[in-house]
C-alpha cells in the first residue's frame, strides 16, 4: 500500500535545485524518506517525495516554463487551505488554452512507467472551461529517470468570459492514480491579461513646455482599472526628455484595451528636445515625440534669455554690432523625433534707436533701416545709450499647431522668449565753440578769421574703450557773388563731385577730422585784377560722431564690425562782403550765425562732396 501525501507543501524542506529544459523545467526538492517507497512530484517538473510503505514509485509533475511573466506560470500562491497539496497562479490570455499541469506516476528504481492518472475539478472555474489531454514528453537530465519520456496526463484551462468586470478566476483540481492512494489536490488562481500592449500612435507627438496636454493614445493591449488584478496591474504612462528635463504625465484614464487619455506637461525651462512616451507593458521606444521649449536668445554668442541667461547681462557699447542669434536651429528642428522646419520668425525689439547699417565714404552715405525682424538671427546696431532694450522672439515650426483638446495643424508656435540688455556709449554733455570774427585778413582774402570757428565738447559717460571720434561736416550753403572790374555781377558755387548746381554736400572728405576737437575758418581770395568786389555766403552744420573701433585693432571703415554713432551737431554760418577802392579792399557788409549745438542721433547723409579745388561754376 502507498499512503496518501495529505500535506504537500508542508513535506517540503531542505535544498532546492532548478534547471531547465526545452520549453519545461525541472525544479527538485530533497527529503528525508521514512522507507523505501518515494513519490516524486515534478513541478516545471518538480521531484518531492512522499511518505511511502512499499515499492519505489514517482509522481512527476510538469508546469508551464516561466519564461514569460505574461503567458507563463507568475508565482506561486499561498497554499490556501490546508487540504490542498499547492496552490499555482497563472496569467491567461481571452480565449486561449493554457496548460496548467501535467502528471505521470513511474517506479525512481527501474523507471518504468505506471500510469498518468485522472483528473477531477471538485471546484470548477466560474469564467472558463478546463480540459485534459495526454502529452509524451522526458523527464529533465539531473533526474535519476531523465531522459526517459513518459506519457503525461494534462489539464488545461480556456478564459471564455467576456464580462469587462471578470478579471480573475479559481478551480480546484485532483489527480489521483488508479488505485486510488495517491490523491493530490492544487488550487489553481487564474489572473486574465490582454495581449501584448503594442501602442500604434498617440496625438499630439508635439508637446509645449510649461502646458498641459491632452494627449490621446491607441493600440492593443492596454488594462483598464477595473481589468486589472495583482497579477496584471493597469497600463501606466510616462514620459522622458532628452535631457532629462520633467514631463509630467498626470490624469491618466486607461478608457479600454485600446484606448488611453493622459494629460502631458513638460517643465516650463524644458529646451527644444525629443522625448518618449511610455507605455507599460509595451517595449520601450526610441524618442517619439518633440518638445517645444522656449527659444534661447544670445547677444553676440553671450545668452540673454532664460534660466540660463548670463548675470549680469553683457552692455554692449553704441555702434557695437548686435548679433542676436536663437536656438533652435534649422538643423536642431531637422534633427528632432518628429523633424520640423522654420514656417516663421518673429522679432520685437523696443527701446533704443535702431538701425541695420551706416556705410559713410567720401562719395556718400546712407543709413541702412532696421532688418525685418523675420529671420532666426538678427543683426542690428543701436545708436544711443539706452537702459534698456527688450526683445522678444516667437518661432513657429511646420508642419503641426498647438492642440486645442488634442489634435495639431498648421504651424506649431514655441513659447514666445524675452530678453533685455543695456547699452553704453559717450554723450556731450555740452559744446564750446570759440569764434573769430568776419574781415579781411593778410593774403588778401575775405574770411572768417584769424581762426574762425572751434569745436571743443565736453563728454561724459566714456567707455573707457578704445574707441575714437570723428568730425564730419555738411555745407548747407555756400555762394560767392561778384562783380568784376566790367560792372559784370555773377554768383558762383564751388563744383561737387558729381557735379551737381547747388554747391552743397561733404565738406572735403569723410571723415572732416579725428579727435576729441576740431575747427574751421573758410575765406575767399581777392582779387582786384579782375574783380571790384567780392562776397561769401556761408553755412554748415558740423557732426560730431564716435566709433567703438570693433573688434579691438580693426581698421576703420574696412575691417571693423561696429559703425559710428552720431552724438549730435552744431549749426554755423558767416557772410562778408570786400569791396575794392582807392587800391585797397574794405569790409563793407558782415553777418554771423550763432552757433547751436544739438544733441542728436541724427545721422549725416550726402551724395555728393565739395574737394575745395578752386573749380567754380559761375551764372
Amino acid at each position: 500500500m502507498r499512503k496518501p501525501l495529505n500535506n504537500f507543501w508542508g513535506a517540503i524542506h531542505g535544498l532546492f535545485l532548478s534547471f531547465y529544459r526545452n520549453d519545461r523545467a525541472f525544479l527538485r526538492h530533497s527529503l528525508p524518506r521514512t522507507s523505501s517507497l518515494v513519490a516524486c512530484i515534478l513541478i516545471l517538473a518538480t521531484c518531492i517525495a512522499a511518505e511511502t510503505m512499499n515499492a519505489q514509485t514517482a509522481v512527476a509533475r510538469i508546469l508551464p516554463k516561466p519564461s514569460n511573466a505574461r503567458y507563463a506560470m507568475h508565482r506561486l500562491a499561498t497554499q490556501a487551505n490546508s487540504q490542498l497539496d499547492g496552490a499555482y497562479a497563472y496569467i491567461v490570455q481571452p480565449q486561449v488554452l493554457t496548460w496548467l499541469i501535467d502528471l505521470v506516476e513511474y517506479d525512481e528504481s527501474t523507471c518504468a512507467f505506471i500510469s498518468s492518472g485522472s483528473w477531477a475539478v471538485p471546484t470548477p472555474p466560474a469564467n472558463g472551461t478546463y480540459s485534459t489531454q495526454f502529452v509524451t514528453a522526458p523527464l529533465p537530465t539531473g533526474d535519476k529517470c531523465g531522459g526517459n519520456t513518459y506519457q503525461f496526463n494534462q489539464i488545461d484551462y480556456t478564459w471564455t468570459s467576456t464580462s469587462p468586470l471578470a478579471n480573475t478566476d479559481y478551480m480546484v483540481v485532483n489527480w489521483t492514480t488508479p488505485d486510488g492512494t495517491l490523491n493530490l489536490s492544487y488550487g489553481i488562481y487564474i489572473y486574465i491579461c490582454p495581449p501584448p500592449t503594442v501602442v500604434t500612435s498617440f496625438d499630439p507627438d508635439i508637446w509645449y513646455a510649461g502646458r498641459n496636454q491632452y494627449v490621446t493614445i491607441t493600440g492593443t493591449g492596454f488594462v483598464p482599472a477595473v481589468q486589472a488584478n495583482a497579477e496584471c496591474p493597469m497600463t501606466t504612462v510616462s514620459a522622458t526628455s532628452a535631457d532629462n528635463s520633467a514631463v509630467t504625465v498626470s490624469n491618466v484614464d486607461v478608457l479600454s484595451e485600446t484606448s488611453i487619455i493622459a494629460y502631458v506637461e513638460p517643465v516650463s525651462t524644458a529646451p527644444t528636445e525629443g522625448a518618449t512616451l511610455i507605455v507599460s507593458g509595451a517595449p520601450t521606444p526610441s524618442p517619439n515625440a518633440d518638445i517645444l521649449g522656449t527659444p534661447v536668445i544670445s547677444l553676440n554668442g553671450t545668452v540673454i534669455s532664460g534660466p540660463n541667461a548670463a548675470v549680469p547681462p553683457p552692455v554692449p557699447v553704441v555702434g557695437q554690432q548686435l548679433l542676436l542669434t536663437t536656438t533652435p536651429t534649422a538643423t536642431t528642428l531637422a534633427a528632432l523625433p518628429i523633424p520640423l522646419g522654420i514656417n516663421s520668425s518673429t522679432w520685437t525689439v523696443t527701446g533704443g534707436t535702431n538701425i541695420g547699417g551706416y556705410t559713410p565714404t567720401t562719395a556718400s552715405a546712407t543709413v541702412t533701416p532696421m532688418p525685418p525682424k523675420t529671420t532666426p538671427d538678427l543683426t542690428f546696431y543701436s545708436v544711443y545709450p539706452a537702459a534698456s532694450i527688450a526683445e522678444t522672439y516667437q518661432l513657429c515650426t511646420g508642419p503641426p499647431a498647438p492642440p486645442t483638446g488634442g489634435g495639431h495643424s498648421g504651424n506649431a508656435c514655441n513659447p514666445i522668449a524675452t530678453s533685455n540688455f543695456s547699452l553704453t556709449g559717450p554723450t556731450v554733455s555740452s559744446m564750446s565753440n570759440p569764434t573769430g570774427y568776419v574781415g579781411i585778413f593778410g593774403g588778401p582774402v575775405l574770411g572768417y578769421g584769424p581762426v574762425g570757428i572751434q569745436f571743443n565738447p565736453t563728454l561724459s559717460n566714456t567707455t573707457g574703450d578704445s574707441g575714437q571720434f570723428e568730425w564730419i561736416q555738411l555745407i548747407t550753403n555756400d555762394t560767392l557773388p561778384r562783380t568784376s572790374t566790367a560792372g559784370i555781377t555773377q554768383t558762383c558755387v564751388n563744383v561737387t563731385v558729381p557735379p551737381t548746381s547747388g554747391g552743397t554736400g561733404l565738406d572735403t572728405g569723410y571723415p572732416y577730422a579725428t579727435g576729441n576737437s576740431t575747427q574751421d575758418s573758410p575765406t575767399v581770395p581777392l582779387n582786384s585784377t579782375t574783380y571790384e568786389q567780392e562776397a561769401r555766403s556761408f553755412s554748415a552744420q558740423m557732426y560730431l560722431l564716435w566709433d567703438a573701433v570693433l573688434p579691438v585693432g580693426c581698421t576703420p571703415g574696412k575691417s571693423c564690425t561696429s559703425i559710428p554713432v552720431p552724438l549730435g551737431s552744431v549749426t554755423w554760418g558767416w557772410s562778408g562782403t570786400a569791396t575794392y577802392s582807392s587800391n585797397s579792399w574794405s569790409l563793407t557788409s558782415s553777418s554771423t550765425t550763432t552757433p547751436s549745438w544739438t544733441a542728436s542721433s541724427s545721422y549725416p547723409t550726402w551724395t555728393d562732396y565739395l574737394p575745395y579745388k578752386g573749380n567754380l561754376l559761375c551764372h
